[in-house]
């Protein structure tokens, strides 16, 4: 079986959406704290995450999560915005929490 042209180009399309998805999930995605209740705020995040998700598919490593935003809501309550990924790169889902929620 021979891959014709247009088969060699729908590869490399692909491979290079991979590849792009791959550098935005892992290089811009990320909260970067900037100040000390910023990273303050992302450690209680990270508790609070680690919390709720502690299954066996984010024990082995299948799916992770990664702070996108940490902040104060209007009503001064802490909030957080995570993304979950399949694979580390692949994004699966957003979340958004009040972090006195307690993670059930």
């Amino acid at each position: 079986m021979k891959i014709t042209v247009k088969e060699k180009l729908l590869i490399v399309a692909v491979a290079l959406m991979v590849i792009a998805i791959g550098i935005k999930s892992i290089y811009f995605d990320p909260f970067v704290p900037q100040t000390e209740s910023d990273k303050q705020l992302m450690s209680e995040a990270q508790t609070f995450i680690e919390l709720k998700h502690d299954g066996s598919l984010y024990q082995s490593g299948i799916m992770k999560t990664r702070i996108i935003k940490v902040g104060f809501g209007e009503d001064g309550t802490k909030k957080v915005h995570y993304r979950k990924y399949v694979a580390v790169i692949f994004p699966f889902g957003d979340e958004y929490w009040d972090l006195e929620e307690k993670a059930n």
